[in-house]
């Protein structure tokens, strides 16, 4: 019999919770909806785009001996003596869990201020403060309990609350579009978001692409799929898998908020009508969602995850751990509430826990869904106000870039899956160009083919780099002498069977060594040379590098052999990693910085064991 996890009915699971749920693990052992978060990160009451911040201490402590648990729980969310502004305040949280212990947390009004007002920062800036516990008048009343006054426990001496760490939480409202783009970017080798997670950013998410419809369940072909609805299925599927016999979660302990650092604050029966009309193809949202928890994120790809799977990419088959057919089925079927926001309810009350609210778009009327970002960059008090204000920046880009529902995907595919011959289609959806002969990409093509390079742009569907030859999208060349990615596009024909890389180089003539030697441009990538009569050789004819410049250069001198070393770290835009990652196991890689195609690689060293 299988053990009591989401992989049986969710009723049953609702009802399991409910009858062994041990509410004296709680610091409330009568009510355990007290122990709620305050709903002060939103909504705004007239839909406009909000932001609420939320600084917690658990090192800045207040104690008050002999006080109960219940009462202790009461003081959760409620205000801390006169620290507050217009729209901050200092609030006590129930972190410790324990009767007569309270912590401290800062909370910016996500009902009061507007995304790009600036408000937020300067809140942030206004709550520097430094308790400690032997500081003067250490009694601190707080709002409505029964147990003040309440006294600073620690830190001991001043000066330490500003130099611990404060964990940090912002809620915003977000396009679900945007919610895929950081999904992609967490589980990617460098997520680059202040509204990712410092640490483990990708931690239970599964970021749904293109790649995850090979099959096309319920008829959906890859290319058919917009960007707001894999934000949709990613925020499901992480849920989904994470609920599995080999990993069972205790929910009836912790809540499910903590699977991973993106939280939906608009429940999913509301989330999934923004995406409805959009979702093509015919059968359920369950069968959908079976097949698509078959693959799972590996680098740039995926692939076949066995623990929910057998088959392959091409045709997965479910195992039976996917069970939870009455979850999803109250989304698509509703009414609000969906199970599982239910279900957390009955611990938390987060997830989903404002129902079926959502905010504007910024100068829009796009009404979008809220979301709580977790576990962000630990921050000093000092650091407070530039962190929130670069979070702020990144909604509002956001917030610009998907002003209006996304459109028609075109930018669908991979490179590396038009390498590997699975679709005969480029990384822009559209059919292959026949190539022609060598000889005639050598006569015709090679003067007049112009090939731009195309970076990684995940939030517009391309995933890999790769090179736009007019109507053709071509992989990044692969010769070996080629290592800097500016040279990656240098094609002058089009890849034949014969010539995969035919590749731009000057034509370049020079002697040396009783040889004349030429190297012609185009699709050569050897030289062809010539001896000089009555001329004696003295030394090996040298070969210029094919990735050289268009100039003629003379040959390059032979380099001395250097010791096998491997530093870890990044090292910027250098392809090399300065020479420092050539040892056993050495990996130098290197990735755009950004979606922008302007942004400078970084590039990064990592040894193995």
């Amino acid at each position: 019999m299988k053990s009591i996890t989401v992989g049986y009915s969710f009723l049953f699971l609702l009802f399991e919770v409910v009858s062994s749920f041990d509410l004296r693990l709680r610091a409330d052992p009568i009510d355990p909806c007290l122990d709620r978060a305050p709903t002060s990160d939103g909504p705004t009451s007239d839909r406009s785009a909000g932001i609420g911040v939320e600084f917690e201490a658990p090192l800045v402590k207040f104690k008050s001996d002999g006080c109960n648990a219940a009462d202790t729980n009461q003081a959760k969310g409620q205000q801390v003596g006169d620290r507050r502004g217009d729209v901050w305040q200092l609030t006590a949280d129930t972190t410790d869990e324990m009767a007569g212990s309270l912590t401290a947390e800062y909370i910016l009004n996500g009902k009061e201020i507007r995304i790009g007002s600036g408000v937020a920062s300067a809140a942030a800036a206004k709550t520097a403060w430094d308790p400690y516990q032997s500081m003067p008048n250490n009694e601190w009343d707080i709002e409505g309990n029964k147990c003040n006054p309440w006294a600073v426990d620690s830190p001991g001496a001043t000066g330490g609350a500003l130099n611990v760490i404060w964990a940090v939480q912002i809620t915003a409202p977000l396009p679900l579009e945007a919610i895929s783009d950081l999904f992609m970017k967490a589980v990617g080798p460098i997520p680059n978001s202040p509204l990712l997670a410092t640490y483990r950013p990708g931690g239970g998410m599964v970021s749904i692409t293109p790649d995850f419809f090979q099959s096309s369940p319920n008829g959906i072909a890859p290319d058919s799929v917009k960007a707001d609805v894999f934000g949709f299925l990613s925020l499901v599927v992480s849920y989904v898998k994470k609920a599995t016999p080999t990993d069972p979660p205790k929910y009836e302990t912790r809540s499910p908020k903590f699977t991973m650092s993106i939280m939906p604050r608009t429940d999913f029966v509301a989330m999934y009508a923004q995406v409805k009309a959009a979702l093509p193809g015919t059968g359920s949202l369950y069968d959908l969602v079976k097949i698509l928890s078959c693959y799972k994120n590996y680098e740039d790809y995926v692939e076949i995850d066995p623990i929910f799977c057998d088959g392959s990419e091409e045709e997965p088959e479910p195992k039976d751990y996917i069970d939870v057919p009455d979850w999803i089925e109250s989304i698509e079927n509703g009414p609000s509430p969906d199970k599982f926001t239910e279900l957390d309810r009955l611990v938390d009350g987060q997830i989903g826990g404002l129902g079926e609210a959502l905010e504007n778009v910024i100068d829009t009327n796009r009404a979008v869904p809220l979301f709580e970002f977790r576990n962000l960059r630990g921050l000093m008090p000092p650091g407070f106000e530039n962190f929130v204000t670069e979070a702020e920046q990144a909604l509002i880009d956001y917030h610009n870039k998907h002003k209006s529902p996304p459109q028609e995907r075109k930018l669908i595919k991979r490179v590396t899956q038009w390498l590997h011959q699975k679709r005969q289609t480029d990384i822009y959806g559209c059919s292959i160009t026949p190539a022609p002969s060598v000889a005639t990409a050598s006569a015709t093509t090679a003067s007049t083919l112009s090939c731009s390079y195309q970076g990684a742009q995940p939030g517009q569907g391309i995933f890999v780099g790769g090179c736009v030859c007019g109507s053709t999208t071509l992989p990044l060349i692969t010769l070996e002498s080629v290592s800097d990615f500016r040279q990656s596009c240098s094609y002058t024909a089009l890849p034949t069977a014969s010539v995969p890389n035919a590749r731009s180089t000057a034509s370049t003539t020079w002697s040396d060594n009783c040889e004349i030697c030429t190297l012609v441009g185009g699709i050569a990538d050897s030289p062809s040379c010539t001896s000089v009569e009555g001329c004696t050789k003295t030394q090996a004819t040298p070969t210029p590098d094919a990735s050289a410049p268009e100039e003629e250069s003379p040959p390059p001198e032979e380099e001395t052999e250097r010791e096998p070393v491997c530093e870890e770290g990044d090292y910027g835009a250098d392809a090399t990693c300065d020479g420092k990652c050539n040892g056993e196991n050495a990996d130098c890689q290197c990735a755009k910085g950004g979606t922008v195609l302007d942004l400078e690689p970084v590039c990064t060293c990592t040894c193995g064991d």
